[in-house]
């Protein structure tokens, strides 16, 4: 991959540490941001933005909201960037090599694509920017759905089961609801004590 400096053996306090005293713990950056630890803030890596480096610019872009341009068609290739300590330097999100000239390989991105996709449920892996994901998926690898629950009819679903109670058929609040041998064996205890 390509050469990366960085300065974590610099650094005042610990990787997972910020302050002073270096008690404060410091949030998880993304996309191989670096917590600062005079701060505590995430010094987010070329081509990344947010409190904790979590959105991707688009390509050719980088700053601290994304408003950089490397210029028309240029994309990045063959720049170095040099973020203040404890970041170091690195390719913009996208390329690697000694003079930032080579595409990531399949399934890489990120700054000297040092970052790996993995993408589930039909995602793909763009090298800028990681995972983009089909309709109805979500997350930094597609593993979240954004289907709505399926509601059924109650009634015309479980019949057989006289005994089922409400309690046996939800919860409310996104967990699975207790098998109802289970649900049953715990109501079969309280009514005995």
């Amino acid at each position: 991959m390509g050469l990366a400096v960085t300065f974590e053996d610099l650094r005042y306090c610990s990787s997972k540490k910020w302050g002073e005293s270096c008690l404060q713990d410091c949030p998880e950056c993304l996309n191989r941001g670096v917590c600062h630890d005079r701060d505590g803030d995430c010094l987010c890596p070329p081509g990344f933005m947010g409190t904790r480096c979590e959105t991707a610019c688009r390509e050719g872009m980088f700053g601290r909201s994304c408003q950089e341009s490397c210029g028309s068609g240029k994309d990045c290739k063959g720049l170095r960037f040099c973020l203040p300590d404890p970041y170091g330097c690195s390719c913009a999100s996208g390329w690697a090599g000694i003079c930032c000239e080579t595409s990531c390989p399949l399934d890489t991105y990120g700054p000297d694509c040092r970052l790996t996709c993995s993408c589930l449920n039909g995602g793909s892996c763009n090298r800028f920017s990681g995972c983009h994901c089909p309709t109805g998926w979500r997350g930094q690898h597609c593993e979240k759905s954004d289907r709505a629950p399926q509601i059924l009819d109650i009634a015309q679903h479980h019949r057989g089961e006289p005994e089922l109670q409400p309690p046996d058929l939800l919860l409310g609040l996104g967990e699975p609801a207790a098998e109802p041998h289970q649900h049953r064996a715990a109501q079969a205890g309280q009514q005995r004590g």
